[in-house]
């Protein structure tokens, strides 16, 4: 029994980490937390499709907030596998395995799918106020704008 007006969508945080990963895009079927590479038959709002990353994120992440963080080797390892590195997915056991640099990508691939899920309303609402959830985007102002002066 499903009622639309309760979140009822599963999946694994890993999972999803290691979809972002994959040779090809993944589809997602929240009913289970089923990650496949064709299409569930299931309803549309129990169907989503997790691109891969490109793999020009590595590039970006020189940019990100925490990259100062990082010791300067683990930042010289990063560098070498931004040059290096043609597919994400050899990077499997360095982000799930026991280093520093793969726990710190790991958090950056863990931000990339909660922002995924928030864009696809996959978030439960009980779990929105949690830090590191992103924020809803905010609703673009209306077109007509009206004034209301008190005195």
């Amino acid at each position: 029994m499903f009622s639309p007006y309760l979140y009822d969508h599963k999946f694994d945080i890993d999972d999803l980490i290691a979809a972002q990963l994959a040779e090809t895009p993944q589809h997602l079927e929240t009913r289970t937390g089923t990650l496949s590479a064709t299409l569930p038959e299931v309803d549309d709002a129990h169907r989503f499709i997790l691109p891969v990353l490109p793999v020009t994120w590595l590039a970006h992440l020189d940019a990100h907030d925490e990259y100062f963080r990082l010791p300067p080797a683990e930042r010289a390892e990063l560098g070498q596998l931004v040059k290096t590195t043609t597919i994400l997915q050899s990077l499997l056991p360095l982000v799930f395995g026991p280093s520093t640099l793969g726990g710190w990508l790991r958090e950056r691939l863990k931000e990339e799918c909660l922002q995924w899920l928030a864009d696809n309303n996959l978030i439960p609402p009980s779990m929105r106020h949690i830090n590191g959830v992103p924020k809803a985007k905010a609703a673009p102002a209306p077109a007509n704008v009206k004034k209301v002066t008190i005195a």
